[in-house]
């Protein structure tokens, strides 16, 4: 990194997000490590004013705010158990209601299945086409066409 710190990348380096580039320069240039650091006193200096304040203001309660302890997960065990019996629990009852429920519905879509295909059946097992049928009744099929039949 041959340039100094951005007041951005010094924000960071102040958070504790550094990276690899920025720590080298840090430890090999006295500029940016002086303004490291002095930014990171006048933000010391001003935590400490404000827990003053706070504790001047109200009392001992804001001390006991200020107290840093090691940080509680939001989840612990106890209620991780909880949540798996209750889950548990939802789920099972989803399941008896489920086999409860009647089915009409694919009973229904079955016989309506059946119904039509025994029209398919039968349409397709006929001989000639209803609109056709008129035109049946005028030829003879014994033994030959209707023409044959007259001229003997």
């Amino acid at each position: 990194m041959n340039r100094h710190l951005s007041e951005r990348q010094m924000s960071e380096w102040v958070l504790g997000e550094r990276g690899p580039d920025a720590e080298r320069h840090v430890g090999e240039c006295a500029r940016c490590r002086d303004a490291v650091n002095g930014t990171a006193l006048a933000l010391a200096a001003f935590r400490q004013s404000a827990r003053q304040w706070s504790e001047e203001e109200l009392g001992s309660a804001a001390a006991d705010a200020w107290k840093t302890e090691s940080a509680r997960p939001w989840i612990t065990f106890r209620s991780l158990r909880w949540a798996c019996v209750a889950a548990m629990v939802l789920m099972l009852a989803g399941v008896a209601v489920m086999r409860r429920v009647p089915r009409p519905v694919a009973e229904d879509t079955a016989a309506a299945d059946a119904a039509l295909l025994q029209q398919i059946d039968a349409d397709v097992s006929q001989t000639v086409p209803d609109s056709m049928a008129p035109l049946v009744k005028l030829v003879s099929w014994n033994g030959g066409t209707a023409g044959a039949s007259k001229r003997n």
